[in-house]
């Protein structure tokens, strides 16, 4: 039984998936966006798509995004971040399974007090990365572009959690992957609750 004084129950949901829907999926009904994959483009023109069209319809309902996800493109994450920062009606985020890399940023960046997090999920954060090739003018260029959005990553979660900025540029030098518990998600400001009761 959870026991600290921010944890509620955990029910179990249907989803109503079916095998051909795509990983991140919507069931209208109940105002639900499942980030289910990697964060690339189609997931994310998906994902800003059903944001943007839920908040058309309704701008006071909230709207719940449940993430599973590794991360991926972080300029792809940085869409949804910014669009979910943008509508009117409140989001609220749930994480589940694996929520790693720019996909923290996703569940820290839910309405306050409406950020979710099941008691086994397991949370990774690390430096941005990235691969390219080609003539040093074009490799100074990409690297540039690199520290910027790892600055703006930065800023972002520091912006959304309790981590001050000691401990993740100790977290970020230190070059390994950094795991997170549920538990420890919440005495760093990334969640607000362990468990998730839909209203």
């Amino acid at each position: 039984m959870l026991s600290a004084e921010n944890e509620i129950a955990v029910v179990t949901t249907t989803t109503n998936l079916k095998d051909d829907q795509p990983k991140s999926s919507i069931e209208p009904t109940h105002r639900r966006i499942f980030l289910w994959d990697e964060i690339l483009g189609e997931t994310a023109v998906e994902i800003v798509s059903n944001l943007i069209l839920m908040a058309d319809d309704d701008s006071e309902a909230p709207i719940e995004l449940w993430i599973n996800s590794a991360g991926g493109d972080a300029a792809e994450a940085f869409a949804i971040y910014d669009v979910m920062n943008s509508i009117a009606c409140p989001v609220y985020t749930i994480g589940v399974g694996n929520v790693s890399s720019m996909a923290i940023v996703l569940l820290a960046s839910g309405e306050p007090g409406h950020r979710y997090i099941m008691p086994s999920t397991l949370l990774m954060i690390h430096n941005i990365s990235s691969q390219f090739s080609g003539t040093y003018e074009d490799l100074h260029s990409r690297l540039r572009e690199v520290y910027n959005v790892n600055d703006i990553y930065k800023s972002t979660l520091l912006q959304h959690t309790n981590i001050t900025d000691k401990q993740l540029e100790e977290i970020l030098q230190s070059n390994l992957d950094h795991c997170i518990t549920a538990k420890e998600a919440l005495s760093l400001g990334i969640a607000d609750h362990i468990g998730y009761l839909p209203e």
